[in-house]
């Protein structure tokens, strides 16, 4: 991974090029996960584990083509949503459903998710994160300290949400093809927040 960021700070400084490195930092997140959830489940006890590690940990060493499929999923390849190889997995067997029931379609989380990333876009669209005044020492001099650091804030927040429109993005069709159910609330109401 450090290759990989020294390799393009090398062949584009300070620039903005989509390359490999997006995709390997997903992996990198997957595998990392992936290697704490093995752990777990391997060389802890039981009584050790809060919670969420006693449900996401892996009792056995995954399958080459479970682990493949896991690292490579392509709903979450280039930009994300990480997820943990149980929840994949529950995923895949249909085990993510509770009681026998079919998972619900996932036509509307998607919907919603895609119109907050559809909002998340559009900010940069509409305004311009404008970095050059913030690099000119006499405009930062002219100004309060208070203004740049809100100028700052302001232009951080509309370079980030382009980040923010494919993370969610990819959440909604991951949510389309049925990933990301987590069962029924005591309503009775389907619950996508894995």
């Amino acid at each position: 991974m450090s290759v990989s960021h020294i390799y393009r700070m090398y062949t584009d400084y300070n620039g903005y090029t989509l390359d490999f490195t997006g995709p390997t930092m997903i992996i990198t997140m997957k595998v990392t996960s992936l290697a704490c959830s093995v752990y777990d489940g391997t060389h802890r006890k039981e009584e050790d584990l809060n919670n969420d590690q006693k449900i996401l940990a892996i009792r056995r060493t995954p399958a080459v083509i479970e682990y493949l499929s896991y690292t490579f999923c392509f709903t979450s390849i280039l930009s994300g949503p990480t997820f943990n190889l149980k929840d994949y997995l529950n995923f895949i067997d249909g085990t993510n459903s509770e009681q026998g029931k079919p998972v619900p379609s996932g036509i509307v989380p998607a919907l919603l998710k895609f119109l907050a990333a559809a909002f998340f876009i559009s900010w940069t669209f509409v305004f311009s994160a404008d970095w050059e005044p913030f690099f000119d020492a006499d405009w930062r001099d002219s100004h309060s300290y208070l203004y740049v650091a809100g100028y700052l804030f302001i232009i951080c927040f509309i370079t980030r949400c382009q980040y923010y429109f494919a993370w969610i993005l990819a959440d909604s069709v991951s949510n389309l093809s049925g990933f990301g159910f987590n069962g029924y609330d005591d309503n009775g109401s389907a619950k996508w927040i894995r």
